[in-house]
This record gives structure tokens, C-alpha cells and sequence, in this order.
């Protein structure tokens, strides 16, 4: 119940809606990171009732620079963010949220993996270019952090091939 969770560039934060944790209060805290003004008015505007829900402005280069506290957390989750970034930033973001993980705590992120189907009619038809990773390269943007920090971890792809998941968890 006192569960502390961060979604990363948390869009419209539409998985609350499919999530039973939320409503039922068994989530200490959801921060929802975003620095679009239309995402956030969205937030909070569908999530008032919800007291977990933290709705908070900001940024990868906020996270990059080190200069926001926002806690620790035993979860965080960034999904379809990477997918625009240059390896260089990835890797750099992946090691500034693992920062913010408390000891145990999880980061997943997932990418699109070069292998799925719609990417033709992607760039031809809708001019949509993303960063696209296969599993080794999911797990290249995790070198910056320090391995004896992480405990586990763990890469893998859905069942379509369209994308792949990395799950780290830090040491105890």
C-alpha cells in the first residue's frame, strides 16, 4: 500500500484506467513525470479523486541534470520513450532513473524492436522514424550504470516480436 511508482514521459497516463491498485489505494504514489501541459491538465483532470496520483512537470533533461527531487522509488516505467532516443541520451537516462530506485526497486522500459511488421507503412506512409533496438541493444543502454548495483535483471521481446522489455532490479 505504500508503494512509491514513477512513469517517466507519462503521456496521458492512460494504464491507470486498467489498473486496480489505484482506485482500490494500494499505491503510496504514482508520479507522473511529463513535460507536455496537455498530458498533465489531462492527468488531472481525469485522476482528481485520485490521491496517489502526483502529476508533476518535467523532463528527460530534468532527470539528465540531476536537479529534481522527486524521491526514490520501488518501481519506475518508461514506455515508448526510448524508442526516440539516441543511444547516447538512452543510456544516460537509463542510468539517471536507476539512480532514483530505492534499494530492490525496479525500472522497466521497453523499445520497438527492428523485427516489427508495421514499420514499412510506418515510414512510408506516416513519415514516423523511430529508434528501433533489438534485444542486445536494449540491454547496450544499461552500461553506464554501476553492475554491482544491479541484482537481477532481465530482456524480453512480447509474444508479437514488436517489442522488447528490459526489467532491471537494484541490489538490496
Amino acid at each position: 500500500p505504500s508503494a512509491q511508482i514513477m512513469a517517466v514521459c507519462a503521456g496521458h497516463l492512460r494504464e491507470v484506467s486498467l489498473s486496480r491498485a489505484v482506485p482500490e489505494g494500494r499505491v503510496g504514489r504514482l508520479l507522473a513525470l511529463e513535460n507536455d501541459p496537455v498530458s498533465l491538465s489531462l492527468i488531472k483532470a481525469q485522476q482528481k479523486d485520485t490521491k496517489s496520483i502526483q502529476p508533476v512537470e518535467g523532463s528527460i533533461k530534468t532527470l539528465l541534470k540531476h536537479n529534481c527531487s522527486i524521491g526514490q522509488f520501488d518501481f519506475i516505467y518508461a514506455v515508448g520513450l526510448f524508442d526516440y532516443l539516441p543511444s547516447s541520451i538512452a543510456q544516460r537516462l537509463t542510468s539517471a532513473v536507476f539512480d532514483h530506485l530505492k534499494p530492490g526497486g525496479q525500472f522497466l522500459f521497453a523499445n520497438v524492436l527492428p523485427t516489427e511488421p508495421e514499420r514499412g507503412y510506418m515510414e512510408a506512409f506516416m513519415d514516423w522514424w523511430i529508434v528501433r533496438r533489438n534485444e542486445s541493444e536494449l540491454w547496450d543502454l544499461v552500461c553506464e550504470i554501476n553492475p554491482s548495483s544491479i541484482g537481477a535483471y532481465q530482456i524480453w521481446p512480447d509474444p508479437c516480436s514488436c517489442f522488447s522489455y528490459c526489467q532491471l532490479a537494484k541490489t538490496e
